[in-house]
């Protein structure tokens, strides 16, 4: 099993990192950030 460099973060309502997913590679990455902001960041 090959490791993800990519770990996906998003903050809770305190501020804190809350640890989402892992991706393979900044393209994914960069996608996933789009789809967690929502159809306003598009």
């Amino acid at each position: 099993m090959k490791a993800a460099p990519y770990d996906m973060f998003r903050k809770d309502l305190l501020g804190t990192p809350v640890w989402m997913e892992a991706v393979q590679d900044l393209e994914t990455a960069n996608f996933r950030v789009m789809e967690f902001s929502g159809p306003l960041a598009r």
